[in-house]
């Protein structure tokens, strides 16, 4: 009974969290990591799936990420932050998905 996508991704644990503290203010961000462990299991494999593939939906995401000088395992998560999303819209308004909904939009 989630009713938007943000609250889903917090439940999963895929939210940015910032570590800052009095004088460490310059430390980077990590995922919360405090959802359900099994749901962020099932998300990285399905992530590492997606962007293997060339025709995939979240392939060129992925590309983006990493070609902006991101880690790998960073642009990872922000992919499984991304399914997790696309996932969520899709069953909360009951349509199929679509590859380019953006480019349809406009």
């Amino acid at each position: 009974a989630f009713g938007r996508a943000r609250e889903v991704a917090a439940f999963a644990g895929l939210t940015p969290a910032l570590s800052q503290s009095g004088t460490s203010v310059n430390r980077r961000g990590h995922m919360t990591k405090e959802g359900s462990a099994i749901l962020r299991k099932m998300l990285y494999m399905a992530a590492l799936q997606a962007v293997k593939r060339a025709t995939n939906a979240f392939h060129a995401s992925y590309q983006a990420f990493v070609e902006r000088g991101k880690p790998k395992m960073c642009a990872l998560g922000a992919i499984m932050h991304k399914i997790i999303r696309v996932a969520f819209g899709v069953l909360k308004h009951d349509t199929p998905f679509v590859k380019n909904f953006a480019k349809l939009e406009a």
